[in-house]
């Protein structure tokens, strides 16, 4: 249920158009499109490609040694 209305929300975002604004240099579209599409808007790519190994010590680096992983004083 919660997942549900995240993904709606997320959906939502990405497809509201985001208007120009007076004295703002800030880009003008849809952030789904903006994301996919950076050339059309001016911009690069900076997404940085990673491999399947990179990804697996990241992870294995960030396993919480407990199964509760807050401060026990929280």
């Amino acid at each position: 249920m919660l997942q549900e209305e995240l993904d709606t929300v997320a959906r939502e975002w990405n497809m509201h158009r985001i208007s120009s604004s007076r004295n703002s240099t800030a880009p003008k579209g849809r952030p789904f499109l903006m994301y996919h599409t950076p050339e059309v808007y001016g911009t690069i790519d900076y997404l940085c490609e990673v491999t399947q190994e990179e990804n697996s010590i990241c992870s294995a680096l960030c396993i919480f040694s407990d199964k509760i992983p807050c401060d026990s004083d929280v």
